[in-house]
């Protein structure tokens, strides 16, 4: 019996934790590349929802910043719809940049998050980056 009530506490616990994991990093966003323009550095994100619902328009508050550290400009990207389970590309112009200029871009906000509040988005975030330029909120 003591044996019993053990094993069911201990399957119980990790699947607990799996579903907060889970739902911690549902909103995944990479910086895929950055290419210049003659406009600027096109920054091109891939995003994948996998909350329990879709979003219909997400905006993140973005602070971009050079290679030693010092703010450039903040913009809000408005990343439009974002369907749950689907992934979409999405691409930036960074006016009268060199992409070698960048140093990091932040997540500073969601001020816009419509089909969940916009806390429980910047909570579900997981960043990454594929190229040089640091991703991170």
């Amino acid at each position: 019996m003591r044996m019993a009530v053990c094993t069911a506490l201990l399957c119980g616990a990790p699947l607990h934790v799996l579903a907060q994991t889970a739902d911690r990093a549902a909103l995944a966003v990479e910086l895929n590349t950055a290419s210049d323009t003659g406009s600027g550095c096109q920054l091109s994100f891939v995003a994948r929802n996998t909350l329990s619902d879709s979003l219909s328009q997400v905006g993140f508050e973005m602070a971009f910043f050079d290679t030693e550290g010092a703010l450039l400009r903040m913009s809000t990207l408005d990343f439009r719809d974002l369907p749950q389970k689907r992934t979409k590309i999405r691409q930036f112009v960074i006016p009268d940049r060199a992409c070698n200029g960048l140093g990091r871009v932040l997540v500073n906000d969601v001020p816009v998050c419509e089909g969940r509040t916009s806390d429980t988005c910047y909570d579900a975030l997981k960043l990454s980056s594929r190229i040089s330029i640091k991703f991170e909120n």
